[in-house]
């Protein structure tokens, strides 16, 4: 390609990953965003850098950490913070900047390795899918983005005879350091390899590009370990409740896992923000999505064997697709969540590959009806670019999220538990009841719709009901930090210092609850010395 080609094919595939997600500009921090950027202590200044690979990806130390490890997902989060003083915009703008450039990545690499026809076809795709709302809009889906756009900067540096060859191992190391998900970068090197599906490339450079990927592998296991005292997430039962599942239930369900993967990047119309329990269950029997889901397991590997001779950018395809669900999807290791759209954005580069050199082929067989195809394949694209832009703006606040989620029919407990308490803190306390009661007939033996409940209750003139549910969130989970803390907060209300008492004492004997137990026990403080008699 010539310098001017190049320059204006970047330019256009820079617009073209911008434009549906132009919205985000204007949303705040939503979701897990407020978690891992206003309440981050790394972010917000609370302690220095010199802590930014001591700590998880939330700012917690080994003692309190559930094993995510990401600094350089965080520092990036500590650079938009000081260039944006706080605002969102300027993390939302960083999300679009990234993805964008992740998608001129993409490009370089198809187009170096298999051609300009499958790069365009290919990246104009992965530019607009509207699965990747998730990972523009959400600030915290960054992650995803960063890893995916460094292991692509591995493989482009893993072909390379110059220089550039050694700049595969840090460059796979800040992957890592990105999202553990970039372990999937070796597989994709290896299946090279292995399969020799880039006879373009002499096997010493894959050789070489293999064993420094395996170094940086090292070398962030050793740094992980350092820093967390673990090599591996500690899942919940609520955001992945495949912990307490048995084999065949944990296979059944990553099957159907799959299947649902694969439908959401067929076609995205119905997406949700939040699919931990019950709005993903563990599947327990077999199922037509369980059948399809299998068959697909098996069809993957099947397509590299099948292809990687004839059909090298199928064969690539399917093992990229392959290499980077494997570790979302609960098969070797737990994730901390279930499932999540954001977690298709790596997976989703074989897909778009496939689904080019599908189309590519159809041009071949067709020559006829090219002008139909081409005209068929720009009316997906622009279904996507409609689809995103219009999902972009659920992710302006929590309460157009999960009121989009809601309204789409999710039986998300945390959606309505959200918006539960939203409206409670706006004062409509009666929707607020509604959405807590919901969350309860989801999820019946989860403790916090209750413990939102009993507060909402209590500012609806119901004492009565308020304590009776606030005691049974406790009964549901006695170590829950927040409801011991709201029941203690309802007892010193009424002047009840003594019960308020014992639940400052359960505060005090909890882990990670301090600054619980330091706000009751003003509360009790202060409550005392206006009613010294009681």
């Amino acid at each position: 390609m010539k310098n001017h080609d190049n320059r204006r094919i970047l330019a256009l595939v820079f617009a073209l990953s911008a434009l549906p997600y132009l919205a985000a500009l204007g949303a705040g921090f939503v979701f897990d965003d407020a978690k891992a950027i206003v309440g981050n202590p790394l972010v917000n200044g609370e302690v220095g850098l010199s802590e930014l690979f001591a700590r998880d990806f939330w700012g917690r130390q080994a003692a309190t950490t559930i094993g995510t490890y990401r600094p350089v997902a965080v520092f990036s989060f500590v650079v938009d913070q000081a260039l944006g003083g706080g605002k969102p915009w300027a993390f939302h703008a960083s999300n679009i900047i990234l993805h964008s450039l992740c998608c001129i990545a993409l490009f370089v690499y198809l187009a170096e390795r298999f051609g300009r026809p499958l790069a365009i076809a290919s990246t104009s795709l992965f530019c607009v899918h509207a699965v990747h709302t998730e990972n523009v809009a959400a600030i915290v889906a960054r992650a995803d983005v960063l890893a995916t756009l460094f292991v692509l900067l591995t493989l482009h540096f893993a072909r390379q005879e110059n220089w550039r060859r050694w700049l595969v191992g840090p460059s796979f190391l800040l992957a890592l350091l990105s999202k553990e998900v970039a372990v999937a970068g070796i597989a994709i090197v290896l299946a090279d390899l292995v399969l020799n599906l880039d006879s373009k490339v002499r096997r010493r450079l894959l050789v070489v590009a293999l064993a420094s990927m395996l170094a940086a592998l090292v070398a962030y296991l050793g740094m992980r370990y350092a820093a967390l005292g673990v090599l591996t997430t500690s899942p919940k039962v609520q955001g992945n409740p495949l912990v307490d599942a048995s084999l065949v239930e944990r296979l059944f369900t990553c099957a159907e896992l799959l299947w649902r993967s694969v439908g959401l990047m067929i076609a995205p119309i119905t997406l949700q923000a939040d699919y931990s329990f019950p709005a993903i269950v563990p599947t327990r029997a077999i199922s037509l999505g369980v059948a399809l889901g299998t068959a697909l397991w098996i069809a993957l590997p099947a397509t590299i064997l099948a292809a990687r001779k004839r059909a090298p950018a199928i064969a690539w395809g399917a093992a990229v697709a392959l290499a980077s669900y494997v570790p979302v999807s609960n098969l070797l290791v737990l994730s901390p969540t279930i499932f999540a759209e954001r977690l298709l954005y790596f997976p989703s580069i074989g897909f778009v590959v496939l689904v080019a050199s599908a189309a590519l082929a159809a041009l071949r067989v067709f020559p006829t009806h090219k002008n139909i195809l081409r005209l068929l394949f720009a009316a997906i694209l622009c279904t996507h670019v409609l689809l995103s832009a219009l999902r972009t703006p659920d992710w302006k606040s929590n309460r157009s999220l999960f009121t989009a989620d809601v309204i789409a029919g999710s039986p998300s407990m945390l959606a309505h538990l959200q918006l539960g308490y939203i409206n409670r803190t706006a004062g409509n306390f009666a929707e607020a009841r509604l959405h807590y009661e919901r969350a309860i007939v989801l999820a019946p033996k989860y403790a916090d719709p209750y413990s939102g409940l009993g507060l909402t209750l209590d500012l609806l003139g119901d004492p009565k009901g308020a304590h009776g549910a606030l005691q049974h969130a406790l009964k549901l989970a006695p170590n829950c930090r927040d409801c011991s803390l709201a029941l203690g907060t309802f007892l010193v209300k009424y002047g009840r210092f003594e019960a308020a008492e014992a639940e400052l004492r359960r505060l005090q004997a909890l882990s990670g609850a301090t600054s619980a137990a330091s706000r009751l026990q003003e509360q009790l403080a202060s409550a005392r010395s206006q009613h010294p008699g009681r």
